[in-house]
């Protein structure tokens, strides 16, 4: 289980992305200290190595199963198991 902060910014607020424009995106984790992982991305338009479009940061930090079991609700858990996943 992991807790996030994400911060995101376009590379030129305010410009719109034509539809049907293609984004490359690329990720890259920047370290690891105890349990908080550092990431970035970034969105290129047209090609791997075209204009910049959007640049994104996260910190992910992780968070053991026996602080929940300790600390949550059991019974609240178990009844949102069940959730549907947009692909």
């Amino acid at each position: 289980m992991t807790r996030s902060s994400l911060t995101t910014s376009p590379a030129v607020p305010g410009t719109p992305v034509p539809v049907g424009t293609t984004l490359h995106p690329r990720a890259w984790c920047d370290g690891i200290t105890g349990r908080k992982a550092y990431l970035e991305a970034e969105g290129r338009i047209g090609a791997p190595d075209g204009p910049v479009d959007g640049r994104a940061a996260a910190r992910f930090s992780e968070v053991r199963m026996e602080h929940f079991a300790g600390h949550g609700d059991l019974a609240a858990a178990t009844e949102h198991q069940d959730y549907e996943v947009t692909p």
